[in-house]
């Protein structure tokens, strides 16, 4: 996939803006035992509360970005936050999107096959750190729960 210029990898594109967002590189360095790149993978729905998107859906483990330390203090020991690429783009359950691909906490990716089954939590928590708008155009500013297009 190349973005509308055509010149440039999406995903070289993706990782700059990231990068420049948070003002420091992705690392590439994979974590031992996490999913690989191209794994696909279910976004689920939390079974405590309406969300943190809309629908579940399939996606793939996208290589922007190595899984990283969910540092939250609500996150679970060891989980980690992957970059996930949607199959269609989807709405969060506050109604922001569509996004195209999301930084989402491990607790909501499953297997990608039928019959997989999440861990949910009692409590409401920020599920996604970031987001990309399903425009490959640069973001020019950074919303709540993403990246919104110009």
């Amino acid at each position: 996939m190349t973005d509308s210029s055509g010149s440039v990898p999406a995903d070289v594109g993706d990782r700059r803006a990231m990068e420049n967002l948070l003002g420091r590189p992705l690392s590439q360095t994979w974590p031992t035992g996490a999913w690989a790149p191209g794994s696909r993978v279910k976004v689920v729905r939390d079974p405590d509360w309406d969300g943190p998107w809309q629908a579940e859906f399939p996606g793939t483990i996208d290589a922007m970005g190595v899984p990283e330390p969910n540092e939250h203090v609500q996150a679970l020991s060891g989980e980690l936050l992957y970059w996930v690429t949607f199959d269609t783009p989807q709405y969060d359950s506050g109604g922001g999107g569509p996004y195209r691909k999301a930084q989402i906490w491990g607790r909501y990716l499953t297997e990608g096959r039928a019959g997989a089954r999440s861990v949910g939590m009692s409590q409401r928590m920020p599920w996604v750190t970031s987001c990309l708008p399903r425009s490959n155009r640069p973001p020019n500013q950074v919303a709540h729960l993403g990246i919104r297009p110009m």
